[in-house]
C-alpha cells in the first residue's frame, strides 16, 4: 500500500498553525495578556464574535492587512510587528531572513 502525503500540511505557514507555534498567534496573544484584555474584549473592540477572535488567536482564521491595522491599535503594538509575524507564519522563516538580509546588504552598499 503507498502512502501518499499530504504536501499542504509541509508548509511552513501551515505546519506551525498546525502545531501551535504560529508567530502572528504568539504575538497577539502576548500582547492581548499584557494589555489585560480577554479575548472577549478585543472581539468586542473589533466588533466581532469572541469565538471569530479566538480563530484568528489560534491561527485558526486568515487576518486582513485591514484588520491587523486595527489589532496593532487595540493591542498598541506596531503594526509592523504583525505583518512580519504574519509574513513568517505565511512564507518560513528561512525565507523571511533571507530577505531580510537582502534588504541589510543593500542598505550597507548605499
Amino acid at each position: 500500500m503507498k502512502m501518499s502525503i499530504n504536501w499542504e500540511l509541509s508548509k511552513p505557514s501551515n505546519l506551525a498553525t498546525i502545531i501551535g507555534m504560529s508567530y502572528l498567534s504568539n504575538e497577539l496573544r502576548a500582547a492581548r495578556k499584557t494589555k489585560g484584555l480577554t479575548q472577549e474584549d478585543v472581539a468586542s473592540l473589533l466588533g466581532i464574535r469572541q469565538e471569530n477572535y479566538n480563530s484568528i488567536e489560534n491561527g485558526r482564521r486568515a487576518v486582513s492587512d485591514k484588520r491587523l491595522t486595527e489589532l496593532a491599535k487595540i493591542l498598541d503594538i506596531d503594526h509592523n510587528e504583525l505583518i512580519s509575524c504574519k509574513l513568517l507564519d505565511e512564507f518560513g522563516e528561512s525565507v523571511f531572513v533571507a530577505g531580510y538580509e537582502r534588504v541589510v546588504k543593500s542598505n550597507d552598499r548605499n
